[in-house]
């Protein structure tokens, strides 16, 4: 799909939303963050999978020749560190050349997930150089990366509003309905990205995700409530860390990079990342996703 990058903005922006809003509720309940708890439920979510795979990384570049060899192992300290993105940016490592380009995204997560917890529990507890501590980092956070996208969902979360009147129902879903078309569209049509264009992403994608919240048992709601799309947000994570890898081992055993569009080796690929990502989340996710219950503070905290 030409416009892929539109899925990792649509996950930036839910991320913000449900990180913030379960924050928030975690401060509503206790009338505090415990952010030790929220760092432990992080790292058993996706440090086991994450390491497993960098595991498979180190291994699978003993079979590589330079310089690929020593491109991968650098790649997999970086994506280890979670600076993968700003090993990048500094021109370590091309998108033509890279054997893990997508633990860019991750690596953006886990710098959300360490720096805006501490500063939004602060920010909760109305102290004022803690608030402007805030908004320097958020400042930081933007002029640094350009996936400020994250920021959209945060401030969804802060300004969600609990109750909808008849009219704005209408509007909204109205206004939803047409982000979704835009979205769809980009992700068709739009290989590259602007700023512009990124920003206009994560305002769409926060409308969606704002009709949803306030529409929880319409169809659409109820389509990505059934049985099929939740099993593949299960293992979606683990799709998401293995499909790469398993495609280059895939290419460096054919001896070749196949077209694309050859409807064989695609499905090869497809169901290979598949299989792989299923063992990833029985085998490894799953036993440590249970120890997650130790740090629950809330009913509301148990599925982050």
């Amino acid at each position: 799909m030409p416009g892929g990058w539109v899925g990792v903005d649509i996950f930036f922006v839910l991320s913000g939303f449900l990180i913030t809003a379960l924050l928030l509720a975690e401060f509503r309940e206790f009338g505090k963050i415990n952010l030790k708890a929220f760092y432990v439920r992080r790292a058993l979510r996706l440090f086991p999978a994450l390491y497993s795979m960098l595991a498979a990384a180190f291994i699978f570049s003993l079979f590589l020749p330079e310089p690929h060899k020593t491109t991968i192992r650098g790649e997999i300290v970086a994506a280890g560190l979670h600076i993968w993105n700003y090993g990048a940016k500094l021109g370590f490592w091309q998108a033509d050349t890279t054997w893990l380009y997508h633990t860019w995204s991750l690596s953006t997560e886990e710098q959300f997930y360490l720096v805006w917890p501490l500063m939004f529990s602060l920010f909760l507890l109305k102290r004022i150089r803690q608030r402007t501590a805030l908004l320097m980092t958020a400042g930081l956070y933007i002029s640094l990366s350009a996936y400020a996208t994250i920021l959209v969902g945060c401030a969804l979360a802060m300004m969600y509003p609990t109750q909808l009147s008849q009219r704005a129902t209408r509007q909204l879903s109205l206004t939803a309905a047409c982000a979704a078309v835009y979205l769809g569209y980009v992700a068709l049509t739009s290989p590259e990205t602007t700023a512009p264009t990124r920003g206009i992403i994560a305002l769409a994608s926060a409308t969606v995700i704002l009709y949803l919240m306030h529409n929880p048992n319409g169809k659409v709601s109820s389509l990505l409530s059934s049985r099929m799309p939740v099993f593949i947000g299960k293992i979606s994570y683990g799709i998401y860390l293995w499909h790469l890898l398993v495609f280059k081992i895939l290419y460096f055993s054919w001896g070749t990079v196949p077209s694309a569009y050859h409807k064989p080796v695609f499905f090869v690929k497809i169901a290979a990342s598949f299989a792989v990502a299923l063992m990833s989340y029985y085998l490894i996710e799953l036993p440590f996703l249970k120890l997650k219950k130790r740090f629950k503070r809330s009913p509301s905290t148990s599925q982050t």
